[in-house]
């Protein structure tokens, strides 16, 4: 997906293959937006994150990882550190993502580049 964001920076997806892929990412993530909730409630419980209703965004949750979880092992393991090198690229592609609304969010990387499947 970061490869489709980055060849089309300033334009729709013109190749029908890259825009079926971008559809896919959205619609594997709405299969698994349930899952993910809970994978928040439980980290939340443990203490590693902070997940809390947005007050912003009706259906959201603003995550914030604890101070604990940053300063532990866990969060320095390699075994992460292809995922923060795609998080640095994503923080990259798309400008101010960490106060983006999931509604912006979805037009810039959706929507701008010509998938509208979900805005019926």
């Amino acid at each position: 997906m970061l490869s489709i964001l980055d060849r089309s920076r300033d334009a729709p997806v013109a190749s029908p293959v890259d825009r079926e892929l971008l559809f896919g990412t959205y619609t594997k993530a709405e299969l698994l937006k349930r899952e993910v909730y809970k994978l928040l409630i439980s980290l939340d419980r443990r203490g590693l994150v902070y997940a809390e209703p947005s007050s912003t965004a009706v259906g959201a949750i603003d995550v914030t990882l604890t101070p604990e979880f940053l300063a532990s092992e866990l969060a320095s393991t390699p075994v992460f550190e292809t995922e923060r090198q795609n998080a640095a690229q994503l923080r990259a592609l798309v400008p101010r993502l960490s106060v983006l609304t999931l509604e912006t969010f979805l037009n810039r990387v959706y929507v701008a580049r010509g998938v509208r499947a979900w805005a019926l």
